[in-house]
């Protein structure tokens, strides 16, 4: 049985899967923000030797310690799931599973395994509040429910809100949406999970 995603949010190294490692792959060390070396996405961390690894391992920052990406955690992905074949990291951002995408493979996530994997996680999170974001290049686009909605260059002081909305016929339908962080429509949220509100864009 798969485990729910975004709770291996906490995963720590005994969760690693058994004959798991990085080995080779260092394709977090570009995709990833590291905000303590002010290391932007989409592009590679001055301290990794691609192919090899990180130069200041032992000293290496927090941001980096605590990251394990889904394939490490997950033992129901297999090896076709490496960040470095498949070109996607899973990782993740409070109450969300955020599936970062190698701009050079910018469609990777649409292929089988991996795309029929993540729309089985979107729909898993809907019933929990729990949502799934693709970081494809310096685009998100968010799987929904009941479609997806594409919203464009997000920047990590922005808010990302996912929630269902009655439409016209009154059934509800799934929406998400940029918003600022000084939108008055949220002031106050402290960034816990509230019925119509999820967590920032930050990875």
């Amino acid at each position: 049985m798969e485990a729910d995603p975004v709770n291996a949010t906490t995963a720590k190294a005994t969760a690693v899967v058994p004959g798991r490692s990085c080995g080779t792959c260092t394709l977090c060390c570009k995709l990833m923000r590291i905000p303590e070396l002010d290391k932007p996405r989409l592009k590679w961390c001055a301290n990794c030797e691609v192919g090899e690894g990180c130069r200041i391992y032992p000293d290496r920052p927090g941001s980096c310690r605590a990251f394990y990406c889904g394939y490490l955690v997950f033992p129901y992905l297999d090896e076709r799931w490496f960040p470095a074949k498949a070109r996607i990291v899973i990782g993740f951002e409070a109450t969300r599973l955020a599936i970062h995408v190698d701009p050079a493979r910018p469609a990777a996530w649409r292929q089988e395994p991996f795309y029929s994997q993540i729309r089985s996680w979107v729909q898993q999170g809907a019933h929990s509040r729990r949502h799934v974001l693709v970081w494809q290049g310096n685009e998100v686009i968010a799987p929904l429910p009941d479609g997806e909605q594409n919203l464009g260059a997000v920047r990590d002081d922005q808010l990302i809100i996912t929630r269902e909305k009655p439409g016209p016929d009154g059934r509800k339908r799934w929406e998400a949406f940029v918003a600022e962080r000084d939108d008055p429509r949220f002031a106050g949220w402290d960034g816990r999970p509230a019925p119509l509100l999820d967590v920032p864009g930050s990875g």
